[in-house]
């Protein structure tokens, strides 16, 4: 976990949060060492958790449906203080950053996060209409209409019709947290339930269910050709727009991926790019951020 992320060295107290949110309190547990725990098994009880800590740590109030994916509020941190390192090492302040959010999801997370820690702006793309409505009510409900902007792109492409509709001359920032899965992979990992929400209760092979519930739609968990093909179409849409983003970042999720998407990259004469791994707890993904800017500093 990032050396800045609070909850690095101060993790959830499952014990002060019951006390103070009667919700949390219904999900926890008394372990056998006596101390209070969260059953994380439990994707209510997940979803509950993302609410208070926003709440708590970041004065933001969201709605969640129960259907959607649920973000991991110390994982989404580690993504905006990655950024921030990139910021820092490039001299830029706080406050004179824009950055595009791409498939910003119902919870609109990064850029409420980052609008309420940071100061920065956003445009926050999304092409599912139920999750652009509560993406724009979540924005509206913590007055941050006029640093954060919900679009969703008519034309078929990931990055370009955001930055020419902007009214801005160009961006600090993009950034993704692509679907990890293909269509095919996904059927594989998770079931559908009555409700059209996918759940991470298949196990192959014998394995144990995850240790952590996700529940969410299925356009969420898998797009066409899995992040791989996701990151490609942002790399060849940004050999054109060049550096009218100062800084193309993306999430991935498996090793394999990065090492198929540098692949390509090191066929583009005039990009430069690094690969950083953030280790989140028991998982790790990796951030990519490439850039056409010779002027850009890529390393923190």
């Amino acid at each position: 976990m990032h050396d800045r992320n609070p909850y690095k060295k101060n993790p959830p107290n499952f014990t002060a949060l019951a006390r103070e949110y009667p919700e949390l309190r219904k999900h926890c547990f008394i372990t056998n060492r006596g101390t209070l725990n969260l059953n994380f098994a439990d994707s209510e009880a997940v979803r509950i958790l993302t609410l208070v800590l926003l709440r708590k740590d970041f004065g933001l109030t969201i709605e969640l449906p129960h259907n959607s994916l649920v973000p991991r509020v110390p994982q989404r941190l580690n993504y905006l203080l990655f950024l921030e390192d990139l910021l820092l090492a490039n001299g830029l302040k706080n406050s004179d950053v824009t950055g595009i959010d791409v498939g910003t999801g119902c919870s609109c997370i990064y850029p409420l996060m980052g609008a309420a820690k940071f100061r920065w702006k956003f445009v926050a793309t999304e092409i599912d209409e139920t999750s652009i409505k509560m993406a724009k009510s979540n924005v509206e409900k913590n007055g941050q209409t006029e640093n954060i902007t919900v679009m969703c792109p008519r034309e078929s492409t990931i990055l370009t019709e955001a930055v020419n509709a902007a009214l801005c001359e160009g961006f600090t920032f993009s950034m993704c947290n692509p679907p990890f899965y293909d269509f095919e992979e996904s059927s594989r990992k998770y079931s559908m339930d009555e409700n059209n929400a996918c759940e991470n209760t298949v196990t192959e092979g014998g394995r144990p269910a995850p240790r952590s519930a996700t529940v969410a739609r299925l356009n969420e968990l898998a797009t066409e050709g899995g992040e791989v093909a996701f990151v490609l179409r942002m790399i060849e849409e940004s050999m054109e727009l060049r550096t009218r983003i100062r800084l193309f970042t993306s999430m991935v999720g498996i090793k394999a991926s990065v090492q198929k998407i540098e692949r390509v990259l090191k066929t583009i004469g005039d990009v430069r790019y690094v690969v950083s791994t953030l280790d989140q707890g028991r998982t790790q993904r990796f951030v990519l951020a490439w850039t056409y800017d010779n002027d850009a500093i890529l390393s923190p």
